[in-house]
């Protein structure tokens, strides 16, 4: 549902009705794993400096532990971020669209004059090879 808000005349009020839950579950999935691998860096950095300060050494293969741990630890979080925040996610989104049908979703504005036109990089090769798509088309 769109509709125009009283207030902002370049605004466009949208309603998120509905989410595929597997696509927003995907896209989680993904950040998950980068968040992940930012604490495993800082996890394996602290265990790393744990066990060249002989933290850990005063018991018998401390100092291998800390490494082991360290290690074990780029692999194993990042994939347990992932898993977990797909199958939660893929959950919150089923409950959203069960919610978003009793109180009717979540609002968003889009400003739709057009006056803000995106600059970033990426933004501007799609519109480029859009408008030349466009060309082809008509020639």
């Amino acid at each position: 549902m769109i509709r125009r808000h009283d207030s902002c005349l370049s605004g466009v009020y949208m309603i998120v009705r509905r989410v595929r839950p597997l696509s927003v579950a995907k896209i989680a999935a993904l950040l998950y794993a980068i968040i992940g691998l930012v604490a495993v860096v800082l996890l394996s950095f602290v265990f790393t400096i744990q066990s060249l300060l002989g933290i850990r050494a005063e018991r018998p293969g401390g100092a291998l532990v800390g490494l082991i741990l360290g290690g074990g630890a780029l692999v194993v979080l990042p994939v347990l971020y992932s898993v977990f925040g797909f199958i939660f996610t893929l959950l919150m989104s089923a409950l959203y669209n069960w919610a978003a049908g009793l109180v009717g979703g979540v609002e968003i504005e889009i400003d739709a004059s057009g006056s803000q036109a995106p600059t970033h990089p990426i933004y501007e090769a799609a519109a480029t090879s859009a408008v030349s798509t466009d060309r082809t088309k008509t020639l």
